[in-house]
């Protein structure tokens, strides 16, 4: 992945949190689907997948502030990514 799209990423996952911590579900929903779902490196299932330096993703992050909300559809969307990759 090049350094433009690592940074992307960062950018992206910390308006991700932000939302998520904020339990604001419709942001969170926003941010995450102006991320590419589909192709050879999908930006929006990096996202789901990285894991931030205590070892946690975006799911865990929703799971331990208990969004329940955002925490689903986060869920949702990488078992559908995962499924058709």
């Amino acid at each position: 992945m090049s350094s433009r799209s690592e940074q992307r990423l960062t950018e992206y996952r910390n308006a991700l949190c932000h939302a998520i911590t904020n339990g604001d579900p419709k942001a969170a929903e926003n941010i995450l689907f102006k991320l590419s779902g589909a192709g050879i490196a999908c930006e929006r299932l990096a996202l789901l997948n990285h894991r931030n330096s205590e070892g946690d993703t975006v799911i865990d992050i929703a799971q331990k502030t208990q969004q329940t909300e955002i925490t689903k559809m986060l869920s949702a969307e990488k078992n559908r990514l995962e499924f058709f990759e």
